[in-house]
Parts: structure tokens; C-alpha cells; sequence
């Protein structure tokens, strides 16, 4: 019996999709400006990967089963609420905080405080910078709040951020891009997640006339 195929989105969904996508683009490019400042080095970005998903959506989407990771957390503050976070494989966020050090790491387990420190500061750097095109996106303020970051099995690490997260809604934005750093030979995938709360979901979905 064949398999029902999968539809195809319709073209307004297509265009939907585009302008959140066009704000990763311009998210992306802002944080890779503010880590060529911080790593002396230039970077670029590959086109991001954009979705509007169910929360319950957000491991097969990040693919990062069984991984240890390194998650930055804000809480966004402002005309819209919710919580960013900023997700790299454990793997990628120390090479990200060799770069940022401009030496290898000596850690042989955890990460010591001052690569937890460098992390901390860039995945603030990163989320803001697409908290900032979102924001613009809305024609809103917003501000982040001082970052946290958690280190562990992506399943119990996204599950305890999660649940932790009260008065969001359950749909989440999602967006996947590689950033590359000059002289390094691979890129540094990250994903940026926004949970937004209800009151900022239904901006978002308005703006993208999803309502």
C-alpha cells in the first residue's frame, strides 16, 4: 500500500516561513559581526533553517538525542516575554570557547569557569542578536537578562529548561544555522530557540498572519 505523500506547503505558508527565515538571516548576521569583534577572526553564516513548532517538536528537530550540550538561557524582558536559548552540541561550544580564548582547552571534563565564562558570553551575544531582529521584525522593545548556562544530556538539560519555563505557550521558535570562523575548517552549528509567552506568541503569529 503506498504511503499517502506529504503536502506540499501552500504558497502563503511559503511566504510565512520566508520572512522568518529572513529574520534568522539578519539575526545570524548580527551575531556573526559581534563574534568577528570578540575572535578578531571573520565568520560567515550559512542560510538558517526556520520553523514555528509544537514544544513537544523541538528534539527531532535539534537532533541532538543522547548528546551532551551546552545551553545558554535569558529571559527576554520587554514589550514581548519569554525565554531564549541558545543550544550547541557540548562538542562545538568548546571549540566555540577555544576560538574565544585564542588557546585549546584544558579541560579533560568539565568546562573550567573561564570556558563556561566565554560561552556565557557568546551564546548571550548570539541570542541577542536574533532577539534583536525578532523585536525589530515586531516593532518592539525587548532586553535580555543576564544568561545562564547548563552543560548535560540534551534530553534532561531541554527538559529541566522547559519546565522551568512558566506562562509560555506551547508552540516555540526555532532557528538552526553553521556559523564558520575563518581559519577553522568546520562550522559551528547552534540553534536558537524562543519560547515566547502568550501574549508574545500571539504578536508573532500576527505579524507572520498566522492568527
Amino acid at each position: 500500500m503506498a504511503q499517502a505523500s506529504t503536502p506540499e506547503p501552500s504558497r502563503h505558508d511559503r511566504i510565512r516561513l520566508d520572512a522568518l527565515r529572513e529574520v534568522g538571516t539578519i539575526g545570524a548576521g548580527h551575531a556573526t559581526t559581534a563574534l568577528a569583534k570578540m575572535t578578531g577572526r571573520r565568520v560567515m553564516i550559512d542560510v538558517p533553517a526556520a520553523s514555528i513548532v509544537d514544544v513537544s517538536e523541538i528534539a527531532g528537530i535539534l537532533q541532538l538525542d543522547g548528546q551532551v550540550v551546552a545551553v545558554v538561557s535569558l529571559r527576554v524582558m520587554g514589550d514581548i516575554t519569554g525565554h531564549a536559548l541558545f543550544v550547541l552540541p557540548e562538542s562545538n561550544a568548546v571549540k566555540l570557547s577555544e576560538i574565544l580564548l585564542g588557546k585549546k582547552s584544558e579541560s579533560s571534563g568539565e568546562l573550567n569557569l573561564m570556558e563556561r565564562s566565554s560561552i556565557e558570553e557568546a551564546g548571550n551575544v548570539v541570542a541577542s542578536a536574533y532577539l534583536n531582529a525578532l523585536s525589530d521584525f515586531l516593532g518592539v522593545m525587548s532586553m535580555p537578562s543576564v544568561p545562564l548556562l547548563a552543560v548535560g544530556d540534551s534530553a534532561e538539560i531541554l527538559d529541566t529548561a522547559l519546565r522551568t519555563v512558566s506562562g509560555a505557550s506551547e508552540i516555540v521558535v526555532c532557528i538552526t544555522t553553521r556559523f564558520v570562523f575563518e581559519e577553522s575548517v568546520d562550522g559551528l552549528a547552534g540553534h536558537y530557540i524562543f519560547l515566547p509567552d502568550r501574549p508574545a506568541l500571539r504578536a508573532i503569529l500576527a505579524a507572520l498572519q498566522l492568527d
